[in-house]
C-alpha cells in the first residue's frame, strides 16, 4: 500500500515583482507535487504582479493582496493561512531547481521534523553568484549550527508546521529568519537532508547601513539564544573567515 504524501504549504511573498514572480510560480507548480497548498501573499503591488499571479489562480490555494508592515509581517500572514503538514517559503525571485524531485524528497523525509537541502544564490538575471556558507549534514546539524549565521537559507528549509512559530516582525528588520530558524531547530528531534540543490534564492545588494544593522541584530539574537561567550567566539570566527 502506498504511503500518502504529506501536505506541503509553499508560501510566496511578493511586492511589485512583475519581473520575478512568474518564474517563482512556475518553478513551484511545475514540480507537480500532488499534495500542495500554494499560498501567495502580495503587499498590494502597484505594478502588474497581481495580474500575473491571477493567471495561475487555479493552481493557487490562497491569494491575499493587502498592505503589510514589512517582509516578516507578510510571511506571518502566510504561516497563519497554512494548513499543511510542512511549510516552505519561496519568495518572489526564488525558484525551485527544476531538476529537484520534490515528490521523492517529501516521500523520503515524511515524518521527520525538519527537511532540508542545499541552496545557491542567484542574481536577478538568474546567474549564480558566490555563496561561501557550507550546509551542515544531518549528523552535524543542530540549533548551534546557526552560530555561524544562516547556514541553511529559509528557502531550503521544510519544517513541520506544528514546530513553526511566527517571525518576530516587530523586533527584527533584517535577521528575524535567523532567530526563527534557531527556535525551530531547538524543537527538532530528527531531520532529513538531501545533498543536492533544492532552491536558487535571490539575494539583492545590501547597503553598508543595512549590513551594520544585520550584524547588530544577529549579535542580539545569538546572545539571547546561546549566551555571551558562545556568541562572542562565533562572531570572532565569522570575522576572521570573512577577512580571509
Amino acid at each position: 500500500m502506498s504511503i500518502a504524501l504529506p501536505k506541503l504549504s509553499i508560501i510566496t511573498v511578493t511586492y511589485n515583482a512583475e519581473a520575478l514572480v512568474e518564474k517563482t510560480i512556475l518553478s513551484v507548480i511545475n514540480q507537480k507535487y500532488p499534495n500542495l497548498e500554494y499560498i501567495i501573499i502580495d503587499g498590494k503591488s502597484k505594478d502588474n504582479t497581481l495580474n500575473i499571479v491571477n493567471k495561475y489562480k487555479s493552481e493557487i490555494a490562497t491569494i491575499i493582496s493587502e498592505k503589510d508592515k514589512n517582509l516578516y509581517h507578510a510571511m506571518n500572514k502566510g504561516i497563519a493561512c497554512a494548513t499543511g503538514d510542512y511549510i516552505n517559503f519561496m519568495n518572489a525571485g526564488d525558484v525551485i531547481n527544476e531538476n529537484f524531485n520534490l515528490t521523492e524528497f517529501m516521500k523520503n523525509g515524511a515524518g521527520k521534523d525538519f527537511l532540508y537541502a542545499k541552496a545557491e544564490r542567484i542574481d536577478e538575471n538568474g546567474h549564480l553568484s558566490s555563496w561561501h556558507k557550507i550546509t551542515p549534514d544531518a549528523q552535524s546539524l543542530s540549533a548551534e549550527s546557526f552560530l555561524k549565521g544562516s547556514v541553511i537559507c529559509h528557502q531550503a528549509m521544510i519544517p513541520k508546521l506544528e514546530l513553526v512559530m511566527p517571525f518576530e516582525e516587530d523586533r527584527w528588520q533584517i535577521s528575524a529568519d535567523l532567530e526563527w530558524s534557531i527556535k525551530i531547530m531547538k524543537k527538532v528531534k530528527n531531520v532529513f537532508f538531501a545533498d543536492e540543490t533544492y532552491t536558487y534564492f535571490l539575494e539583492g545588494g545590501v547597503s553598508t547601513d543595512a549590513r551594520k544593522k544585520s550584524w547588530l541584530e544577529r549579535w542580539k539574537i545569538l546572545n539571547e539564544q546561546f549566551g555571551f561567550l558562545k556568541t562572542s567566539i562565533a562572531h570572532f570566527n565569522i570575522l576572521i573567515n570573512y577577512k580571509n
